[in-house]
């Protein structure tokens, strides 16, 4: 049974790890230790608030994501505090963990109040996630259909 709970800094490693495995094959992506996920203020983005990050376990971690809600937007920006799902991680063919990651980033949503939720967005990236051309990466196809699949477009 999926259960999914807060981040906790004893999860460091294995989310660490669940990182490392997702971008492996990514391009100019390079593995992490667990001291990148010690905390979450020590991943957070200045252009976000009230970040959190919630793990899948299922025999272990088994996929996270990383939410939070974005400041005033610019002039060019859309309108909004929108939120944002930073990174959502999960292992091909986990769809099962995915969707109930997804799920619940869209509810902390709600329950702050937003109705819409950008994912991926470069803007609030991880400062270790350094793929040049696009936010997500082909190597993590079953994260693009995922998100494809409810509803969401790439802009």
């Amino acid at each position: 049974m999926i259960e999914i709970v807060p981040f906790e800094p004893n999860m460091a490693a294995e989310v660490a790890r669940c990182y490392n495995d997702a971008i492996g094959p990514v391009p100019e992506c390079h593995p992490v230790t667990a001291d990148r996920f010690a905390s979450v203020a020590g991943l957070a983005n200045d252009r976000l608030r009230d970040e959190e990050i919630m793990v899948a376990r299922e025999d272990g971690v088994a996929g996270f994501a990383h939410v939070g809600i974005a400041l005033p937007a610019r002039d060019e920006e859309p309108p909004g505090e929108p939120a944002v799902i930073r990174f959502l991680c999960y292992a091909a063919g986990q769809r099962a963990v995915g969707q109930r990651l997804l799920e619940q980033a869209e509810a902390w949503a709600r329950e702050r109040g937003r109705g819409h939720v950008h994912a991926f967005n470069a803007e609030y990236r991880y400062r270790f996630y350094h793929f040049g051309y696009t936010h997500l990466s082909s190597y993590m196809g079953h994260v693009v259909a995922l998100l494809g699949m409810n509803g969401y477009q790439h802009c």
